[in-house]
């Protein structure tokens, strides 16, 4: 093997070695495609089979986060902002969640009633 025939090898050698590199994505290519996932339209049900709901915020590793009602306005920070405990978006979810509950127990009370029956469920 002369020379030539060694810089001929060492340049196709190059050659290929780029092109596997094009091949594979970049670092770059990865972190902007990590930055960007494509958000949820929602969540499932939980373990447990409670109805989940997305934060707005995603996790610092950029995925996407749910949690349940019963993780709202409860001291505790579930959202990776914390919006599921701010205060003005508490005050009016905890007076509504109030008021459906006083509604649904008078519903009941008023279906019980017609029905002829004295035993209900409140919540």
């Amino acid at each position: 093997m002369n020379e030539a025939d060694v810089d001929h090898f060492d340049d196709d050698f190059e050659d290929e070695e780029r092109l596997m590199q094009a091949d594979r994505p970049s670092v770059m290519h990865r972190t902007r495609h990590f930055r960007q996932r494509k958000r949820r339209k929602g969540c499932g049900a939980s373990r447990h089979g409670h109805q989940q709901m997305l934060c707005p915020t995603r996790s610092s590793h950029h995925y996407d986060v749910c949690i349940t009602s019963e993780q709202l306005c409860d001291d505790i920070s579930d959202c990776p902002g914390g919006e599921d405990e701010n205060p003005s978006n508490c005050l009016f979810y905890k007076s509504i969640k109030e008021q459906l509950k006083h509604i649904y127990n008078t519903v009941l009370l008023l279906a019980d009633h017609a029905a002829g029956q004295n035993s209900h469920r409140e919540l």
